[in-house]
């Protein structure tokens, strides 16, 4: 199957095209303004929080789905509760794509909980794969191309034109060399996780590292911003909300994006949702 739909040089397993869908040779663009990572839906109402992201200026959202990771196979919303989700916000008209953190050790299970999340309004997959390069061992690029072509072909199957794998993953990729950068080149956009960051210098040359990486231009690249900050005190790591002021000096290192995705709805606050509708004007 693999052999079907990528083309690679023996020597360093570089994609040599892009053929995700029906015989496209073209990377799908990512969406247009502000995104926000839904972590936990349990307790919120669709049509409420829906109505607030759109106030806010919110234009698309990601629903957090399955993770399989070190404390097993979970969800971090259910599949009926992404799918109930999915609608409502999609009649608000935002776009909604399914986020999961698969494990290359359970590859069929996670191809099969990925596709419970999916219906014909799901815009697309974001996968954040870091199990791959965190545990010892668990490094195994035929499963990410595995997972990358079965959600391609699922959504040929059921006629799904246009359904992108987006990749986000660390702010730096440097400390991570034996993860299989080259599978990212299959991908159609990227968000890197920028969630910390103060220094525009800094934040341009990790954007330019995942680039060069991804082998993509910067079109194809979605800042991940953070709306909560890191503090530690007495050895225990805490991670409250960023303040609008610390949030504005934030969005400037990132440059000040139009197109950016925050992590995520636990740390939001009105005066986060606030900000993001005063400083994006959308």
């Amino acid at each position: 199957m693999l052999q079907k739909r990528f083309a690679y040089s023996a020597a360093t397993w570089k994609p040599c095209h892009f053929a995700g869908r029906s015989g496209s040779n073209m990377r799908l663009c990512p969406p247009k303004g502000p995104g926000l990572f839904l972590r936990s839906l349990h307790g919120k109402d669709p049509t409420e929080y829906g109505m607030k992201l759109v106030v806010s200026g919110f234009c698309w959202a990601i629903i957090g789905g399955p993770w399989h990771g070190r404390r097993g196979r979970i969800w971090v919303n259910s599949p009926d509760t992404i799918r109930k989700w999915t609608i409502e916000l999609t009649r608000l008209g935002l776009k909604v794509y399914v986020w999961g953190y698969p494990d290359c050790d359970q590859t069929e299970a996670f191809i099969g909980d990925i596709q419970q999340c999916l219906m014909p309004l799901t815009r697309g997959v974001v996968l954040d794969p870091e199990l791959e390069e965190k545990v010892p061992g668990k490094r195994d690029r035929n499963s990410l191309l595995t997972i990358i072509e079965s959600i391609w072909d699922y959504a040929n199957i059921q006629g799904w034109d246009g359904f992108p794998v987006a990749l986000s993953s660390w702010g730096d990729p440097r400390p991570h060399r034996d993860f299989p950068w080259e599978v990212v080149q299959c991908c159609d956009w990227i968000i890197p996780q920028l969630y910390l960051e103060t220094s525009r210098e800094h934040s341009i040359q990790l954007e330019d590292i995942w680039l060069e990486r991804a082998g993509m231009t910067r079109e194809c690249l979605v800042p991940g911003a953070g709306s909560y900050k890191t503090i530690i005190v007495e050895g225990k790591r805490t991670n409250p909300s960023k303040s609008r002021a610390e949030f504005s000096a934030h969005y400037d290192a990132l440059g000040r994006p139009a197109t950016f995705a925050i992590w995520s709805d636990l740390s939001m606050t009105d005066e986060l949702f606030s900000a993001v509708r005063n400083l994006t004007g959308w």
